[in-house]
């Protein structure tokens, strides 16, 4: 099921791409009719219309897939209720793909400078939209964690967003969970 439903989305997208170029090789045609090379420009219409459109489908397709750290350092500042700090580098990520039920889990492991750590965990836990969790230290997480917050959202929001500060005094999970 799931092969046919592909199937027809790269169908469609194909008769899209085709009729959009035949359409410019159309209007080529017609603007150059008084000329003899009239058939050359449809041609050269056509093929050019097609490789802007692969393009322009491909780099947009390339960004969601592999999307930059300014996107993870955004996801940061949205969870954080804070501008990323200058010392703020992405150093591990996961890019978020849906699901077929529409769920997507975004990770991003964010390392500061001990001085910005210290100093975003103290306004932190000094924030009230924020709610922190107890410390933690357990065998299977990625890294112990030294304190974990969580935001709330409206309910009609079905996004899941925490920071979990690791016990290395340098480091910051972001999480963002859409379900």
């Amino acid at each position: 099921m799931l092969c046919l439903l592909g199937m027809s989305v790269l169908l469609t997208c194909w008769l899209v791409l085709v009729l959009l170029s035949s359409l410019a090789g159309r209007v080529a045609r017609r603007l150059t009719a008084s000329g003899g090379h009239a058939l050359r420009w449809e041609k050269r219409a056509k093929l050019g219309t097609m490789a802007f459109l692969l393009l322009t489908v491909g780099a947009l397709l390339g960004r969601a897939l592999f999307p930059t750290d300014g996107v993870y350092l955004e996801q940061f500042s949205q969870v954080s209720l804070r501008a990323a700090p200058a010392s703020a580098r992405v150093v591990d990520k996961s890019t978020p793909y849906l699901d077929f039920q529409g769920d997507a889990c975004s990770y991003a492991k964010i390392e500061l400078s001990r001085a910005d750590y210290s100093a975003l965990l103290a306004q932190l836990e000094a924030d009230t939209r924020l709610r922190g969790g107890t410390d933690l230290a357990a065998e299977g997480l990625r890294s112990a964690q030294k304190k974990s917050f969580t935001r709330q959202l409206p309910q009609a929001d079905a996004r899941h967003l925490s920071l979990q500060f690791l016990g290395d005094g340098r480091n910051v999970e972001v999480n963002i969970c859409l379900s």
